[in-house]
């Protein structure tokens, strides 16, 4: 955790654009979350820190 506060701080004090900051999933992650999700049984599911993407 302090390794990603200390690299957070580094980009907000260096310029980097918000966007940039966000740490999201690479897109085969999401693909295979979607695929799991889609295959669970019926119900709720409930997404906990997928970052601002999937």
């Amino acid at each position: 955790m302090d390794e990603l506060e200390a690299l957070d701080a580094r980009d907000r004090s260096d310029g980097t654009p918000r966007l940039r900051r966000l740490r999201q999933l690479p897109p085969k992650i999401g693909r295979f979350l979607s695929l799991l999700a889609s295959s669970a049984p019926a119900g709720t599911i409930v997404e906990v820190g997928a970052g601002a993407g999937y």
